[in-house]
């Protein structure tokens, strides 16, 4: 049985999420446009990041842990240190609110674009701006940095890639992406389309296409950083009896390597695993008892366990009738 937490999550089902690079730390979004860092074993409140003057849109943390970066519809990227909760350094660079952030292997520069392709490199050294590009396509669903230094952004009909020299390569992926993940040695990516199926590529070959069927719907995927591990989320049944699917992939072979149930109920919007590959964090909504709530569920990948449910302190009945906190713990705790 996991543990479950009341956090002040948005009421909706794609909230910003980042983990630590050992997967001990999650950040989410708060629903006042700060950031809060949890201990992803127990749920407890590590930090919390106030600043921005409107919605989180995205965060990241460095693989060190010791800074974290935010980009908010207030069109500011900030970085902060998570011990004095506290910001170093705040740039409006981007004429659009930046919709994805990055941070290098060595902590020493951050990725960030628009959803319009405006895309920037800032090095944390000095602070400034060392690299701005237009990326061509759209739809743009992340951004991360190669083990070669260069910038790819995953856009909704191929993968990008900008090197510091500022030529371009795309990596394609087989059809219309909703979400696109690609792995940092830019060879393993993982699409999901609008109509709900999902590719598994590796060198732009597709490995593993999994398609839409009557009762079956891909809502989500993504792949760990290393590229050893992708995940889809399913929704598997009709509108009375759905129930949502996690399946576990090895994507260089295509091998199913495990498959696992959520509770009835749970409805997927996004998924992200631990660089670490040992956990994954899956936002959705939960609904008992005519109560809809968006949530957070954090998912143990080799015990295959739920170990924590993030629950909002607001949610609505399916009359549209706002609850408070106190009828949620009586109805979900």
């Amino acid at each position: 049985m996991y543990a479950r937490q009341n956090i002040r999550i948005p009421l909706r089902s794609e909230a910003a999420l980042a983990f630590s690079h050992d997967g001990s730390v999650l950040a989410t979004e708060d629903k006042y446009f700060s950031v809060e860092l949890r201990a992803c074993d127990t749920g407890g409140l590590l930090a919390t990041l106030r600043g921005h003057m409107d919605r989180v849109l995205t965060c990241a943390i460095s693989r060190c842990g010791m800074q974290v970066a935010t980009g908010s519809r207030d069109r500011g990227v900030r970085l902060w240190d998570p011990v004095t909760e506290q910001t170093i350094r705040v740039t409006h660079t981007c004429q659009m609110p930046a919709k994805h952030v990055a941070f290098s292997s060595c902590g020493s520069r951050l990725l960030f674009i628009s959803a319009h392709g405006d895309a920037h490199v800032w090095c944390l050294q000095t602070y400034n701006i060392i690299q701005s590009m237009q990326v061509p396509g759209g739809g743009f669903d992340g951004c991360t940095f190669l083990s070669d230094g260069s910038a790819a952004f995953c856009g909704s009909m191929a993968v990008w890639v900008i090197g510091m020299d500022g030529a371009q390569r795309s990596i394609p992926i087989p059809r219309q992406a909703r979400y696109c993940a690609v792995a940092e040695d830019g060879r393993v990516t993982v699409s999901n389309a609008w109509g709900g199926s999902m590719a598994i590529c590796v060198d732009a070959e597709p490995r593993l296409v999994v398609e839409a069927a009557a009762l079956r719907h891909v809502t989500c995927s993504t792949v760990s950083a290393s590229g050893d591990l992708a995940v889809s989320c399913s929704h598997i049944g009709d509108h009375l009896s759905r129930t949502a699917t996690i399946q576990m992939w090895a994507p260089r072979s295509g091998l199913l390597l495990g498959t696992a149930k959520l509770d009835c109920g749970y409805v997927v919007g996004r998924c992200m695993v631990a660089p670490a590959c040992n956990m994954m964090a899956i936002t959705g909504s939960i609904t008992k008892d005519g109560i809809c709530m968006h949530s957070v569920l954090l998912w143990d990948i080799w015990s295959r366990q739920a170990v924590l449910l993030l629950l909002a302190l607001q949610a609505r009945r399916r009359s549209g009738v706002m609850l408070g906190p106190e009828v949620l713990r009586q109805a979900f705790l």
